[in-house]
C-alpha cells in the first residue's frame, strides 16, 4: 500500500474523529476532550502523518540513500522531529487516566455470565 494513500486515510479518520468527538453529547464524568488517551493517540498519529506527508511523497520519487546530501540530512532531521513528537505524545496517552472499570460495572463484562 502506498504511504501517501496511508497518510491521507489516517489525517481524514483523525478529523473525523474529533469532529465526532466535539458534536456528541458531554458526559458528567468526561469535560474535556483532552482528558481521554485516545484524544492523544489520535493526536500524535495526525501530527505525525501530516508533518511528514510531503516527505512521504517526496522520498518516493527520490532514492534518498545514495544521495549523502544536505536534502537527505534535512529528511531525516523533519521525519526525527516528527517521530520525536509522537512518541511525546503517545506517553502523554499512556500516563494519561482513562475510563476505568470500576465506573461501569458491566459494561465491559459479558452477559454470558
Amino acid at each position: 500500500m502506498n504511504i501517501a494513500f496511508l497518510a491521507i486515510l489516517v489525517i481524514i479518520w483523525s478529523i473525523l474523529f474529533f469532529y465526532e468527538q466535539l458534536t456528541k453529547t458531554t458526559d458528567s464524568q468526561q469535560i474535556f476532550l483532552y482528558s481521554s488517551p485516545s484524544f492523544w493517540v489520535v493526536a500524535a498519529y495526525l501530527i505525525y502523518f501530516a508533518g511528514t506527508f510531503f516527505l512521504f511523497i517526496y522520498s518516493q520519487n527520490q532514492n534518498l540513500e545514495e544521495q549523502v546530501s544536505e536534502i537527505s540530512i534535512q529528511y531525516s532531521l523533519i521525519n526525527g522531529v516528527f517521530v520525536l513528537i509522537k512518541n511525546i505524545l503517545l506517553s502523554v496517552a499512556m500516563f494519561s487516566k482513562g475510563d476505568s472499570m470500576d465506573k461501569h460495572p458491566g459494561k465491559y463484562r459479558s452477559s454470558t455470565f
